[in-house]
């Protein structure tokens, strides 16, 4: 039986799937959707995303993101993937959420997929902003290809200044700089993303061990 997405029930004049080699087919696919209503802040969706290493994985990462979001915590949504996924099927999932922001978490076992997940973004979607965090950009960032499509990027924590980051470039003053240093907060001071892991999350993934790793 055939899952009701976002593209069926809500949104239904989206633009055609994009195609596999990330052409737009003639035409702009994307902004049209993007900027219908440009002054609606229910709109400004933030998303959260990763590649994980295997399905039963849940990413603790973005958990910890979306809980520290703050006053932007309704509009920040998780999409998560398995290395291994086609390209253009994840490109068409985010761009369903019609973001102006996506964050991505950048590990050694998925940044070949994610940089060129990043680089037909920025071709089929350029107006969304993408910001990269994760170990594997936070060292030698300028030589990475990665880097050098993405917006922004955050080395090291991001529990702080991923919001603070999201709502410049929401709200303005947009942000100057392409890299930040993340701050690393007080531990008492994040809230916990653990509230964020439901039962059937749990009994369908690694969670609950990725939590003690």
């Amino acid at each position: 039986q055939r899952q009701m997405c976002i593209r069926d029930s809500f949104y239904p004049a989206l633009p055609p799937r994009i195609a596999s080699d990330g052409s737009a087919g003639g035409r702009c696919r994307y902004s049209g959707v993007q900027w219908l209503f440009p002054c609606c802040l229910c709109l400004m969706t933030i998303l959260l995303s990763t590649l994980n290493a295997r399905y039963t994985h849940a990413s603790l990462g973005l958990r910890y993101l979306q809980a520290n979001m703050g006053d932007l915590q309704d509009m920040t949504q998780l999409q998560e993937f398995v290395i291994g996924a086609r390209i253009t099927d994840m490109a068409e999932r985010l761009l369903q959420h019609k973001p102006r922001i996506i964050g991505f978490g950048v590990y050694i076992w998925n940044v070949e997929e994610t940089t060129k997940l990043v680089a037909l973004l920025k071709r089929v979607a350029p107006d969304v902003v993408i910001v990269l965090g994760g170990p594997e950009v936070s060292y030698e960032s300028s030589e990475q290809a990665i880097v050098q499509q993405a917006d922004y990027l955050i080395t090291g924590w991001g529990d702080v200044t991923f919001p603070q980051l999201c709502k410049q470039i929401l709200y303005g003053p947009k942000p100057l700089m392409k890299i930040h240093a993340g701050v690393q907060p007080p531990l008492a001071e994040l809230t916990l993303p653990y509230g964020l892991y439901t039962d059937c999350l749990l009994y369908t993934s690694d969670a609950a061990d990725d939590s003690l790793r």
